[in-house]
């Protein structure tokens, strides 16, 4: 990649369809057409609560992203970090966790790292805690429907 000049944004009209669903494509996050099926899929992850932190290129393309539930008072979730392959990582990382610190750094954040995230969260004061274990389940069911509109 060129070294070009990166955009931290939190404006999501920034934010096609088209680019977060070929972003979640690009780290294996699923596939892009099944993200597309739905029209409005960014404002259906990116709902009141939940921040987004994006990294853009000159040319707008999206390069890297952070997703975070939140109450803006007591405590925040990392639920992702995506970044592009095609980016220069370390360095996108570094921008999108400043600005989201900057942002929320107010309140308590919480994340689930691959090991290969946790230096660059380190570096962030967001470290392991002894006697704290992050717990998951998978989905059970298929991706949730969206009724039509009840009209009465």
């Amino acid at each position: 990649m060129n070294h070009s000049i990166i955009t931290i944004t939190t404006e999501l009209n920034d934010i096609t369809n088209e680019l977060l669903a070929g972003l979640y494509d690009s780290v294996g996050y699923g596939s892009a057409e099944s993200y597309l099926a739905h029209d409005n899929f960014v404002k259906l992850i990116f709902p009141p609560g939940v921040f987004g932190f994006f990294a853009l290129n000159e040319d707008k393309s999206l390069l890297g992203m952070i997703r975070v539930f939140s109450d803006d008072y007591i405590c925040s979730w990392i639920a992702e970090m995506c970044i592009a392959p095609r980016a220069e990582g370390a360095s996108i990382k570094e921008a999108l966790l400043k600005a989201l610190t900057d942002r929320l750094g107010h309140t308590a954040l919480f994340t689930e790292a691959f090991d290969e995230e946790i230096e660059v969260y380190k570096k962030f004061g967001i470290t392991a805690k002894k006697k704290l274990t992050a717990l998951s389940c998978a989905p059970t069911l298929g991706p949730r429907q969206y009724p039509k509109p009840f009209i009465h």
